[in-house]
């Protein structure tokens, strides 16, 4: 009863004390001049200060339980997140970057939760429970921080994976156990875009595990650990020892042998660019270029488009706004010329490097609409016309708006079955890759917003440079196993919530042309590889795919001042329009 009596004592100490210091907080002239959500981190702070306190002696000590009101203090902080938790979605939508202050506010939690694991206490926060509540909060507080930093979900997402990876090294605590799981099952619920379920979640993970699951997972794999008696041993021939001994040898060298082949050799081309750019540079085509005057009409209008944009307009990068009008402008009157009536769809940056928030960028937008009844779903379109800074863009990614202008035109010309929507996105190089200052991230967040129906979205994505000679085309590692060694070929990527719509695109694609056409489906993390802006559609739910010549695997000239107009090949570019326009018009209803 002496024990109860205490705790009811430190818990009723703890929540007066601290209303009347949040009555106080409020009440500062400082503070209500300031933003309001500055209340988590004070509190927060106020919290850990308070917990700090309890190892001082003081004449309350005969009063309550100095053990009791540190876990008063750590439930009141556990409050304090979960109340942050069911406000999360308010934060994040403040334009005061109040994510970093519930991140600092969660920080500081999970400093105390740890301070409190080293105290040992055997009380109801004990060390399983506040080894897990300090990882979810440090956790909880790096999704914050990633968040406030603008990055793109699918980039927060692979950090988590490899986190997660990182935290099952350790599985044999139930605290690194709990935590890895956790993320993994936290990103598959946050792909349902559901708002409930994540905030549900999220305060099971923080609250609900740390005070049912982990002692009990503690326990089950303490039991674990117990060893049963050795067996007597039994003498083992010393041929069958020295046979094993070999087999074992042998495996071990072949295992280093294949890393060595297959993973250690290809991950030494793709990581360093300067290594990378040598060897695709030393296998680099003869001459990519013909007389202009013997191309097709096709071919010779996709030259015309690709000498514009990046020879007399250049950079049209974030930080050459006048490059990136003309383009847009550029854009817009090509689509005019097709018959169409574009539109240019501004939104602002905000928190983009070196570039000031708010400053307007456009995609562009042309419509191809057909006659009622219309089948269920849009085709989507897309390429982004700026350029990486100081580079002129030819192939990255003039080649995939030259493209996208001739197949608008081209379909405007045969009315497919499908309403196709072609957008050029004004932003997906440096500084807004990785962030929703890409304008992918802006057209797919609009189409969700407005309900729009969308069968499929195809991402062109350099689409210009061939290489026929043999050893010509770079892979990830063990890709290369399954795939052509020359660059002769355009590659279509999707992810697993795609692969219907890569085979529709892939067989339709085969029926229409004779141009190789190879289509990988990469899981989860792994479609990180694919680095374009079909990764936005796919955060945001919408089956899409990345069709490109695979960029800096086979082109030595990526983000480079070579990337030049004389470095690709027109004709196959044609072919590769008229396929794309063949597959569209043809899709099912």
């Amino acid at each position: 009863m002496k024990t109860n009596s205490e705790g009811a004592r430190a818990i009723a100490a703890v929540i007066i004390v601290n209303l009347g210091l949040f009555l106080a907080v409020v009440t500062l002239p400082s503070f209500q001049a300031a933003h309001h959500h500055w209340i988590f981190p004070v509190f927060a702070a106020l919290l850990a200060a308070q917990w700090a306190l309890t190892f001082i002696p003081s004449p309350a000590d005969r009063l309550v339980d100095r053990r009791a009101l540190r876990a008063s203090v750590v439930s009141l902080l556990v409050l304090l997140l979960v109340v942050g938790i069911a406000r999360h979605a308010t934060i994040l939508a403040c334009f005061d970057r109040c994510s970093f202050k519930l991140a600092a506010a969660a920080a500081i939690a999970g400093c105390v939760f740890l301070g409190h694991l080293w105290t040992r206490d055997e009380g109801f926060w004990n060390p399983p429970r506040a080894s897990l509540a300090a990882i979810a909060s440090w956790l909880w507080a790096l999704s914050l921080v990633l968040r406030g930093l603008n990055l793109a979900p699918w980039l927060s997402d692979l950090l988590f994976v490899i986190l997660a990876l990182l935290l099952w090294l350790g599985r044999d605590r139930a605290a690194f156990l709990i935590a890895s799981l956790g993320i993994l099952i936290a990103l598959a619920v946050r792909a349902t875009a559901n708002e409930y379920a994540i905030i549900g979640l999220s305060v099971v993970w923080s609250v609900a595990l740390p005070l049912w699951a982990a002692p009990r997972v503690e326990a089950f794999i303490a039991g674990r650990r117990v060893l049963p008696a050795p067996a007597e041993a039994v003498a083992e021939p010393l041929g069958r020892k020295v046979l094993m001994s070999v087999m074992r040898i042998a495996g071990a060298v072949a295992v280093i042998a294949g890393i060595a082949r297959f993973v250690v050799g290809p991950l030494s081309l793709v990581t360093d660019p300067a290594k990378r750019r040598a060897y695709l540079a030393a296998r680099a085509p003869a001459s990519s270029e013909r007389d202009p005057g013997t191309l097709t009409p096709l071919a010779a209008r996709l030259r015309a488009h690709v000498l514009m944009l990046s020879r007399t307009i250049g950079e049209r990068d974030a930080y050459h706004p006048k490059g990136r009008e003309r383009a847009r402008d550029y854009v817009l009157a090509n689509f005019k010329e097709a018959g169409y009536s574009p539109k240019a769809l501004p939104y602002g940056s905000r928190w983009m490097r070196d570039v000031k928030n708010g400053t307007s960028f456009q995609n562009v937008e042309a419509v191809l609409s057909v006659r009622a009844p219309r089948p269920r779903g849009s085709w989507v379109i897309g390429a982004h016309y700026d350029s990486a800074p100081g580079t002129p863009g030819a192939d990255d990614n003039a080649s995939g708006v030259a493209v996208l202008l001739e197949v608008a035109r081209l379909l405007k010309e045969r009315a497919p079955g499908r309403e196709v929507r072609f957008v050029a996105f004004g932003t997906e190089e440096p500084p807004s890759f990785g962030t929703r200052n890409m304008g992918s991230w802006q057209y797919a967040s609009g189409l969700k917003d407005d309900g729009v129906a969308v069968h499929g979205v195809i991402v062109l994505e350099m689409l210009g440079y061939y290489n026929p000679r043999p050893g010509s085309q770079l892979y990830p590692p063990f890709m290369q196993l399954f795939y052509p060694d020359h660059g002769d070929f355009v590659g279509a990527v999707g992810n697993i919530a795609s692969r219907a719509l890569l085979g529709e695109f892939g067989a339709s694609w085969k029926r229409a042309s004779r141009f190789p056409l190879t289509s990988s489906v990469l899981p989860g993390p792994f479609a990180g590889l694919a680095l374009s802006d079909q990764l936005n559609f796919w955060d945001l739910g919408f089956p899409a795919l990345m069709l490109s010549d695979t960029a800096f695997y086979r082109n030595a000239n990526y983000h480079e001042a070579s990337d030049l107009p004389e470095t690709l090949d027109y004709e196959k570019m044609a072919e590769v329009a008229k396929a794309l326009a063949a597959a569209v018009e043809e899709s099912p209803d």
